[in-house]
C-alpha cells in the first residue's frame, strides 16, 4: 500500500466577500418588494418591506403581526430584525 499524504489547498475566501456598498445595495433592492398582505399601522397602509421595517424596534414588535402578515413575510422580517438586534449587541 502506497503512503498517500493529502495537502490541504489555500483557501481563497476572498471570492465570497461582499462589499458594503453591495450589501447596501442589495438590502434596499429587498426594502422595494411588496408584501403578500398589506397591512395597516396608525393609519397608513405598509405595502413594501422598507416600510414595515421602520416601525420594528423589538421582537415583540414583529410577533404582534405574526397574524397579519404571510408566513414568507413574517419569517424574513422576523431574522431581519434578529440580525439587526445582534448586531447592537455585539
Amino acid at each position: 500500500m502506497e503512503n498517500f499524504t493529502y495537502e490541504v489547498k489555500p483557501k481563497n475566501m476572498d471570492q465570497f466577500r461582499i462589499s458594503k456598498s453591495d450589501l447596501k445595495k442589495k438590502e434596499d433592492d429587498i426594502d422595494k418588494l411588496y408584501l403578500k398582505e398589506h397591512i395597516r399601522i396608525n393609519g397608513k397602509n405598509i405595502e413594501t418591506y422598507g416600510e414595515i421595517k421602520k416601525y420594528l424596534k423589538k421582537i415583540k414588535h414583529i410577533e404582534k403581526l405574526e397574524d397579519y402578515l404571510e408566513e414568507n413575510d413574517y419569517v424574513y422580517l422576523y431574522n431581519w430584525l434578529q440580525f439587526k438586534l445582534m448586531g447592537k449587541i455585539y
